[in-house]
């Protein structure tokens, strides 16, 4: 099979977030219509290309293939499936940059500022501003909070950081499975001056995949 730039495309998004659905593809990718995501991804799949698993129910979602980690020299692990905290993650991450009316890129190579941490996921949007994400597990509001504001203090240190807060162009965003929590995080956030602008998510499908994470 001959990779086409649709086919390289696909693979990024799975490389650079990790996994990849069809509403992802088709969200980001110019297909016309489900089935023809599905025909590709099947002839892609069948290359060795992609490998499929599944999400929740038989909703799937694709890990890089063998050919495609030995074609671009990387980690063979990238073909094996996600654990449940790592795969609820990224695919909240995957749906906020790719599926919602904003736009995001995400921050795989950080080259402009190297001091953001490889542990949490950061992203560009199509202002300019960057911001980085926090998965709501299930914890209280105010352990969400916490853990917002010191990623945020920890990342104040760096000058080029406190630039892009005082410019407001630094933000948070909560990713979290209902819109009741959402409120409840709002309402929480409210009580709080913070030196950051936070938006809130909601993500429904996070409910199919929480039961297999722990709350953090």
């Amino acid at each position: 099979m001959s990779l086409n730039p649709r086919h390289r495309a696909m693979l990024e998004i799975v490389r650079s977030h990790g996994l990849g659905t069809l509403d992802a593809f088709e969200a980001a990718l110019d297909f016309g219509s489900r089935n023809s995501v599905v025909k590709v991804c099947r002839r892609v799949i069948a290359a060795g290309y992609l490998r499929s698993y599944t999400l929740y129910h038989r909703k799937p979602y694709y890990r890089l293939g063998a050919r495609a980690c030995g074609a671009f020299g990387l980690d063979h692990r990238l073909t094996l499936p996600l654990g449940g905290q790592a795969l609820a993650g990224r695919f909240a991450v995957l749906n906020f940059c790719l599926q919602t009316s904003t736009r995001r890129t995400l921050l795989t190579e950080a080259a402009e500022l190297p001091l953001l941490s490889k542990a949490h996921a950061y992203y560009r949007d199509d202002s300019g501003v960057i911001g980085t994400v926090k998965i709501d597990y299930g914890a209280s509001p105010a352990h969400i909070l916490e853990v917002c504001s010191a990623r945020v203090a920890a990342l104040a240190e760096h000058q080029a950081i406190r630039r892009l807060l005082a410019a407001k162009q630094f933000e948070v965003a909560v990713l979290t499975a209902t819109g009741e929590k959402a409120e409840r995080l709002t309402r929480h956030f409210s009580l709080e001056a913070l030196p950051y602008p936070v938006r809130f998510g909601v993500l429904p499908e996070l409910l199919h995949l929480l039961s297999r994470v722990v709350k953090c």
